[in-house]
């Protein structure tokens, strides 16, 4: 995915990005490289370890939210959670078709 197109997705300033995808880079978590049709267009992608790291930080958030889920809340509102976890990524469906709208126009 270009770095440009990142920035925009998840709401970034480019100069936020520049550093946060250096301490990626720096820590092995993902690897940067030229665009093959235009060379300034930069080109990211997640390594292996990169992976990993993903996948550990996922799984234990995944944990702690289905033990808090468990502690705090009544059956019927994580049925209702769940409802609206479905209604969530419709909308967040929605937010990409967006997206794909636009790159298309450029």
């Amino acid at each position: 995915m270009p770095a440009a197109r990142l920035a925009k997705a998840e709401r970034l300033q480019p100069q936020s990005l520049s550093r946060l995808i250096a301490q990626l880079e720096r820590d092995g978590l993902i690897k940067r490289r030229p665009g093959e049709k235009d060379r300034r267009t930069l080109i990211l992608e997640i390594t292996a370890a990169g992976r990993k790291a993903l996948s550990h930080d996922m799984t234990a958030r995944r944990a702690w939210l289905e033990g808090a889920m468990r502690r705090v809340l009544m059956p019927g509102e994580r049925e209702m959670l769940a409802h609206a976890a479905v209604a969530m990524l419709r909308l967040a469906d929605e937010g990409r078709e967006d997206e794909t709208e636009e790159e298309e126009e450029e």
